[in-house]
């Protein structure tokens, strides 16, 4: 399973402790537990700050990244030769054009074990030999342990031959076979490793606040407001208005002796008509002005018994986030120092190792230098000899 590192994502749950758990696999090698993992999870910094720990820890560091395959390169035929001279001419094809130095060699392993050849190393790791499937070793790079001279093919048997320069030239048996081999301590680091970082704080439980209160519900007992027909002829300002009116217009009628004439009760009915208009608003206002009245009087006292459950309710509720916000602060606080000073020790404990590690490889620098040093003194006396001997050789063939 392939884990990127995606923008970190905040909070907690499921999906973050899986993204620490791919965390843990790509960059340290192995699963973390539970602990580890309820550990980042209270990081207050979130998830951004969970992938730097375990990016940046000494476990993480210490890890060696795999060392990539190289890669082969074509050679001549893909037929395996039958003999010495056909396996001197495809190797002479195989490396045609191609730099004579053990790295060279090293990438051409794999055209060599289609061949069912192999490329052989010494104790320093310096590829200069191969293996023929018959199990024929074949010098093939002159001074390889200096870097590479040219190519050559010798096989120590004085059967071989070709190659740059005299080394190539069929007395392999002559050049004798360099009697020290290059070791060195491998890197060790005798410090202990540094625990994983666990930090000690405080826990605070999840915020809880008590359930809402139940709360009366508004109702007003006057209800909705309505004027209807009844109500104005029931208001009784208009009423004694229109009865003082209606008194006078009779007793108007019964001095002049008219009271139930056509005169007298059409002066009833046009007083009528003007008393409802004028006295309609006032008796609107009146029943409006009254109903206003006692609807504001049950909100006001709605308004003090709804206060006097939620207030207490309210108040309970901010005391309760005031002592768990200063709870979460003190904890998360206290995980910051903590995490600051184990940032610090793993900084300077990664100095240390670096500084160790650099150290130990110039001596090994020094150590291998030394060692060519030597192999090239040793390389060139031989080729000083044998050069001498092959000159015999020809003195003596030219004189027979």
């Amino acid at each position: 399973m392939q884990y990127e590192d995606p923008d970190p994502p905040g909070g907690s749950g499921a999906d973050a402790a899986e993204t620490i758990r791919g965390w843990y696999v790509r960059y340290l090698g192995r699963e973390p537990d539970d602990s580890e993992i309820q550990i980042h999870l209270r990081n207050p910094n979130g998830l951004a700050a969970v992938l730097e720990v375990i990016r940046n820890s000494p476990e993480a560091k210490a890890r060696t990244a795999p060392t990539p395959t190289p890669t082969g390169q074509p050679g001549g035929s893909t037929q395996r030769p039958s003999n010495m001279a056909g396996w001197q001419q495809w190797f002479s094809q195989l490396t045609q054009g191609k730099p004579y130095t053990p790295d060279t060699l090293k990438s051409l392993a794999p055209e060599l074990e289609k061949m069912g050849a192999k490329v052989l190393t010494n104790a320093a790791g310096v590829a200069g030999k191969i293996q023929l499937p018959d199990g024929t070793i074949v010098d093939v790079i002159r001074s390889a342990g200096l870097g590479g001279k040219g190519w050559q093919w010798s096989t120590g048997t004085g059967g071989g031959g070709g190659g740059t320069g005299a080394g190539g030239a069929g007395f392999g048996s002559l050049r004798e076979p360099y009697g020290e081999k290059f070791s060195y301590d491998e890197f060790s680091w005798d410090q202990p490793e540094m625990d994983a970082f666990n930090p000690n704080v405080p826990q605070v439980d999840p915020l809880e606040l008590p359930d809402m209160p139940d709360l009366p519900e508004y109702v007003n007992p006057e209800g909705r407001f309505s004027f209807t027909q009844e109500d104005f002829f029931t208001d009784p300002s208009y009423g004694t208005r229109f009865q003082e009116g209606v008194d006078a217009i009779d007793a108007s009628g019964a001095s002049r002796g008219n009271l139930l004439t056509g005169g007298t009760l059409k002066a009833l009915t046009k007083y009528g008509q003007d008393q409802a208009s004028k006295e309609f608003q006032n008796a609107y206002a009146r029943k409006a002005g009254a109903w206003q009245a006692n609807t504001n009087d049950y909100g006001t006292k709605y308004g003090y018994q709804r206060a006097n459950i939620i207030d207490p309710y309210n108040a309970k509720v901010g005391n309760l986030k005031s002592e768990w916000q200063s709870k979460k602060d003190l904890s998360d606080t206290s995980y910051n120092q903590q995490a600051g000073t184990y940032g610090i020790n793993a900084a300077q404990y990664q100095g240390k190792y670096d500084r160790a590690k650099g150290t130990w490889g110039t001596n090994y620098g020094k150590a291998l230098d030394e060692y060519k040093m030597r192999y090239g003194i040793w390389n060139d006396q031989q080729d000083r000899d044998f050069n001498n001997l092959y000159r015999l050789m020809q003195l003596g063939q030219a004189s027979a």
